[in-house]
């Protein structure tokens, strides 16, 4: 794929269009995929064995997401990749089974993200060699392979234990993702290695969320500071966002890599269903990468 312009990142349409879609896919369903992981860390492995017998059979190098075609899918046609991921508690191996936390309003592919159960049923993306990125990797190359992807519109978002998720991959696989959206994540102590690109940031937490305090020592704002440095946006300044009174957007940013700051009402929400529209707007009105 060329590189051109001031990102080295990846434009234009990608291997999979004018391929005709899996049979099964469908607009109406979340389908599921099964896929084999490679390149996951051997040592994180050994430390933390999965338990395919409580977890549906799978396994850190067989995993699965779930896929929905936009309406009137046409190959032809480059659409935006929706990866969602959700809240932790899922023990069977199809947590994504859902669609995850879903941005509205944008015609997208729409992908499900599923987490491991291996002692804690969350998406394992709080180390250096976590898994999490050679899954997405794997789900990335599979779905731009079989599907037309417009490459400049690869979105993550999540709730809770997706919204750490979506903070993790958007970190490390900038340029890949262009944009990410959370509510009541934050940011790993412990992460892969950044990659340095900027990526658009609408980030959400509750304003009484002590589960995940947006100011405590892994809360969203540490993400959102990370996120600005990242961008390379100039001073904190702030303007109310689409008219939403729980939401500013960051004046200093690059227009091609805006962040938002939300905080809502409530404890460790999502936010509304107003909210994730306004994330689908917020991604689909983005300016070509520069």
């Amino acid at each position: 794929m060329p590189q051109t312009g001031m990102y080295n990142v990846p434009r234009g349409k990608s291997a999979g269009c004018s391929k005709t879609a899996p049979a099964q896919d469908s607009p109406q369903n979340y389908v599921k995929h099964d896929i084999a992981v490679t390149g996951v860390d051997p040592a994180f492995l050994t430390a933390h064995p999965s338990n395919p017998g409580n977890n549906g059979g799978y396994t850190y190098a067989m995993r699965n997401y779930y896929l929905k075609l936009p309406a009137g899918y046409d190959s032809t046609k480059p659409y935006a990749v929706t990866f969602g991921g959700g809240g932790c508690g899922n023990t069977g191996g199809d947590s994504g089974r859902g669609g995850g936390q879903q941005a509205s309003g944008i015609p997208a592919i729409q992908v499900g993200l599923s987490y491991v159960f291996s002692g804690g049923a969350c998406f394992e993306d709080g180390y250096a060699n976590t898994p999490e990125v050679s899954y997405f990797d794997a789900v990335m190359a599979e779905i731009s392979a079989n599907y037309c992807v417009n490459l400049e519109k690869v979105f993550v978002g999540g709730y809770s234990s997706g919204a750490w998720e979506s903070i993790t991959l958007g970190l490390a696989r900038g340029g890949v993702i262009r944009g990410i959206a959370t509510g009541a994540g934050g940011l790993r102590m412990s992460r892969p290695m950044p990659s340095g690109i900027p990526m658009a940031a609408i980030l959400l937490t509750g304003a009484s969320d002590t589960t995940n305090p947006a100011d405590g020592p892994t809360g969203s704002s540490l993400a959102r500071d990370q996120i600005l440095m990242t961008n390379k946006c100039v001073g904190t300044d702030s303007m109310p966002f689409a008219g939403d009174a729980d939401c500013v957007k960051y004046t200093g940013c690059p227009a091609a890599f805006p962040v938002v700051w939300c905080r809502p009402p409530g404890g460790h929400t999502a936010g509304s269903g107003e909210h994730w529209a306004a994330v689908g707007a917020f991604w689909d009105g983005l300016p070509p990468v520069p």
